[in-house]
């Protein structure tokens, strides 16, 4: 497993499956942080404010949820190799 202390050649010699893995967990974290801010803006922050224009869906949203799910099936559609 390639950890932050390695070397660049020692990471680069780790099997493919552990990058898909690690790749699937950071794009699931991202959707469901989206998921989580999505729900706090929507249950909470929107409800103290008169007339809210959520422009923050375009900066923040769009960009983390279209990098996650392309890095996600990226990952999901490389066959593992075996050690």
């Amino acid at each position: 497993m390639c950890v932050l202390g390695d070397d660049v050649l020692s990471c680069l010699e780790t099997p493919h499956w552990q990058w898909s893995r690690w790749t699937l967990l950071v794009a699931a974290f991202g959707l469901f942080a989206v998921a989580g801010y999505e729900s706090y803006m929507s249950l909470v922050w929107e409800k103290t404010v008169s007339a809210a224009i959520r422009l923050d869906i375009f900066v923040i949203d769009f960009p983390i949820m279209f990098i996650s799910i392309i890095a996600g099936v990226l990952a999901w559609s490389k066959k593992p190799v075996k050690p």
